[in-house]
């Protein structure tokens, strides 16, 4: 068991008998997703633009307001960040919008990316 104690996430590594086991040489990093709350959000003189990576039903359903770009497509909108201002992900739950953290944190490492922290749900 790996447990990142800086993300909380845990890992289980199986351990495979000596004739099988290529030599583990490299471990994949981990990226910590920058979360912001609601509350933050609100009180921060810092402006943000809002995306909502929940699916269009979701979005309409109950939104925070932001431009609904659901996560299987945001790797094709990749205009919507060309803003100077940070931009804050949200979803239900906090693991979508943390999934879009790491994808755009990837390809575009020069902007300020943030995750709402437990999601609308948490928030309604």
């Amino acid at each position: 068991l790996v447990f990142n104690a800086l993300t909380m996430r845990s890992i289980i590594v199986k351990i495979i008998p000596q004739q099988n086991r290529a030599l583990l040489t490299t471990l994949t990093p981990v990226v910590a997703t920058s979360t912001v709350t609601l509350e933050e959000l609100h009180n921060r003189n810092k402006e943000y633009e809002l995306i909502d990576v929940r699916t269009a039903e979701e979005h309409n359903e109950y939104n925070i307001g932001g431009v609904n770009v659901p996560l299987n497509e945001l790797a094709g909108n990749f205009s919507y960040t060309g803003s100077c201002k940070a931009v804050v992900f949200y979803c239900a739950s906090g693991r979508r919008s943390a999934e879009a953290v790491k994808l755009m944190h990837a390809n575009f490492p020069q902007f300020q990316f943030y995750s709402l922290a437990g999601g609308v749900d948490g928030h309604k």
